[in-house]
């Protein structure tokens, strides 16, 4: 106590010291902190994937290379799996990302991140659900029930991490659709990114044929590579 007496009246004779020093270590231990949060994010924490450095994600690209995020059709897609000898494994997802999707919950409504996958997307990813099952592909084919997944961040947000949520139904609210919850993934699962939950791409549409063409003619590629193959096999 003697001390602390003794610096607060050093600190009081020299107020522009004080708040200099104050000032100097809030900044380094804020920068500190960030510089931290980052290399903890991308270098350190892994993943809650298999193997990730076998993932790779594949686009098109126009015939002049103007355009290097061309999306790609479900049937070129499937050609796509059919030929490659460098992928053990190949799913698809929305050539979109995620996006914002009204959804209602009982009597409330608001917006969640979407994102259209196929129905093997997790298994390609090889992530583990923390809750109920990911994804699969008997949910990925027209008539199937709708079901989706939801994020960790989503789950703890929206849902304040309730363990019961599975078998809960979400309301898409411009179809009026209802889509029970099947799962919930772990922590730190955000592809693409900004996902809130995920649902199957073929599954996903109002019955229309124009709608089974929008949805399955706007995708990008994620694959697992074979043992022995480098990125640019693929």
């Amino acid at each position: 106590m003697q001390s602390l007496r003794i610096a607060i009246r050093g600190l009081r004779r020299s107020p522009a010291f004080a708040v200099t020093a104050i000032l100097t270590l809030a900044l380094g231990i804020s920068l500190s902190t960030a510089v931290f949060t980052v290399a903890h994010t991308f270098l350190i924490r892994r993943l809650p994937v298999t193997d990730e450095n076998r993932i790779v994600v594949l686009q098109g690209e126009s015939r002049t290379g103007t355009f290097s995020n061309f999306p790609l059709r479900l049937d070129e897609v499937r050609e796509f799996a059919r030929r490659s000898r460098a992928l053990g494994a190949v799913a698809f997802f929305g050539f979109g990302g995620a996006y914002p999707t009204p959804v209602r919950d009982g009597d409330q409504l608001y917006r969640l991140n979407r994102a259209l996958v196929s129905g093997n997307f997790f298994d390609v990813l090889g992530s583990r659900p923390a809750l109920g099952r990911t994804l699969q592909p008997d949910d990925d084919v027209v008539g199937a029930a709708p079901v989706i997944v939801l994020s960790h961040r989503a789950w703890r947000l929206r849902f304040a991490g309730d363990s019961t949520v599975v078998g809960r139904t979400l309301t898409v609210h411009a179809t009026g659709r209802p889509y029970r919850i099947v799962g919930v993934m772990p922590r730190g699962l955000d592809y693409p990114l900004g996902t809130e939950f995920w649902s199957p791409v073929l599954a996903t549409v109002t019955g229309t044929a124009d709608s089974l063409y929008i949805v399955s003619n706007a995708l990008d590629i994620a694959g697992r590579l074979r043992a022995g193959a480098e990125p640019q096999d693929a």
